[in-house]
This record gives structure tokens, C-alpha cells and sequence, in this order.
């Protein structure tokens, strides 16, 4: 789908640089996406999205819940990120309690503002 299709518009944090957190506790179903320079943190509880993305599907255990990781992307978006056949992925790690979500999301977030987790 191409950014003049996406229903999220000017909202959409694949197409755009737009911070995202949406979080449906009753589903355990989530997806946050947070712009940190260079970088772009996603946080997902699908394991197929970063497959519509960069290509990628991420190995994890069954009862993981959801995926934290960390890409390159420079000053572009994920969108702009996915069609450079580069291997952008600079972070991953699997969770399996949905109730840190957040808090997870937002460590790694801090991480990669720090430089601990990548060279800023």
C-alpha cells in the first residue's frame, strides 16, 4: 500500500514520522512505534508485521507475546526504510508477559536515547 492509500493518513507511523501507541489490554494486542533519531523503536504483538515491512519475520517461542526492536532508518520512516534491502535491524527481543508492555516499550525507548543499545 503506498502512503497516498493509507487510511491513517498523516497519522500512520509506518508512512510518517508520527510516535504511535495503541494498546488493547483485553485482547492482548498492540502496536507502539516511537521515532528516536536515526532510529525507530516498534514494539508489536504481531510477528508478521516487520514481514509487510523490511521482509523480516522474527523467530520467537510460541508463548512469546509480543516483539520489541530497533532499526536504522536514518531520516526517512519504515515505510521509506523497508525498500532498501539493507539489514536495518540493529535490536530484538521477544516478551512473553503483556502486562509490561509499556514499561518494556519505554526502556528500550530510553536505551536507544542513551546509546546503550546503539551508537548515537
Amino acid at each position: 500500500m503506498g502512503i497516498e492509500e493509507c487510511p491513517e493518513g498523516e497519522q500512520c507511523p509506518i508512512h510518517h514520522r508520527y510516535d504511535s501507541e495503541t494498546v488493547e489490554v483485553s485482547t492482548e494486542w498492540a502496536r507502539i512505534v516511537t521515532y528516536v533519531g536515526d532510529y525507530v523503536v516498534v514494539t508489536d504483538t504481531n510477528p508478521f508485521v516487520l514481514r509487510g515491512v523490511f521482509g523480516q519475520l522474527l523467530a520467537r517461542e510460541y508463548t512469546d507475546r509480543y516483539d520489541i526492536t530497533v532499526h536504522e532508518i536514518g531520516e526517512g520512516t519504515l515505510s521509506s526504510a523497508c525498500n532498501t534491502g539493507l539489514e536495518l535491524m540493529r535490536f530484538h527481543e521477544s516478551h512473553d508477559d503483556f502486562s509490561n508492555i509499556i514499561d518494556a516499550h519505554e526502556l528500550v525507548v530510553e536505551a536507544v536515547k542513551q546509546g546503550w543499545l546503539v551508537n548515537q
